[in-house]
């Protein structure tokens, strides 16, 4: 599994599989599960700053964003595992990457 930031300018894009052959290894194939997460927030950069205002506070809310984000899609990723090829994850779940 890999993870990486949003940008500024875009919204959190749903996560995709890269396959990759290892040509080395008997051609077996190996797949990365690429999730963005929240890291940025961009109500924060647009956000007048005071000097009483603790980062800490500023800083809450996109914090726990990113742990419910990364909790889900760790969820989702153990549910996958556990379902037959020919099944999909319930759309319950794969609304929270939306």
């Amino acid at each position: 599994m890999l993870f990486y930031p949003n940008t500024v300018n875009s919204e959190t894009n749903e996560p995709f599989v890269i396959r990759i052959q290892d040509m080395l290894a008997g051609e077996s194939e190996i797949k990365i599960k690429v999730c963005q997460i929240p890291i940025l927030n961009s109500e924060i950069i647009n956000h007048t700053f005071t000097p009483k205002a603790a980062l800490n506070e500023m800083f809450s809310e996109t914090k726990v964003f990113l742990k419910e984000r990364i909790t889900d899609i760790l969820e989702i990723n153990e549910e996958e595992k556990r379902t037959p090829p020919h099944q999909t994850v319930s759309a319950s779940r794969a609304h929270k990457f939306l």
